[in-house]
């Protein structure tokens, strides 16, 4: 439940287990870089203080923050608050161009925030498409 652990909308009790295992391209990557990858909704300053706390584990054993991760580790972390970024959706005009089961083109004004960052979490592209219906 990698992705999926903090997903916008969705409220998760916590403490929260959740369980991974490492593939194959984040092989050699240090424990705190593929938890971030994984749960991109916590920072990874937080991420870091969970891995010192105690909180991540590979088969089981406690890991310090200096651990590198091997394809195929069965790693379990226990998330005890709620991620820091949750940005829901926006209720903004959206201009389709285009839109079938596999895509949705959209026009984009100039000088538009596509996705979230730094000081700019609001009327984002990202946030008012996550708004639409499926087709």
């Amino acid at each position: 439940m990698s992705r999926d652990a903090a997903r916008i909308g969705e409220v998760e009790q916590f403490p929260f287990t959740a369980e991974l295992v490492v593939e194959r391209y984040l092989n050699g990557v240090r424990i705190d870089t593929f938890l971030a990858h994984h749960f991109r909704n916590y920072t990874p300053f937080r991420i870091q203080r969970m891995v010192g706390a105690g909180l991540v584990k590979i088969f089981g054993t406690t890991v310090e923050i200096d651990v590198r991760v091997e394809q195929g580790d069965e790693i379990s972390i226990q998330l005890v608050e709620p991620p820091d970024k949750l940005h829901g959706p926006e209720e903004l005009p959206l201009e389709i161009v285009h839109e079938d089961p596999w895509i949705v083109i959209v026009d984009k004004p100039a000088g538009q925030i596509v996705h979230p960052a730094g000081l700019h979490a609001a009327g984002r592209e990202i946030g008012r498409a996550s708004c639409r219906e499926r087709v």
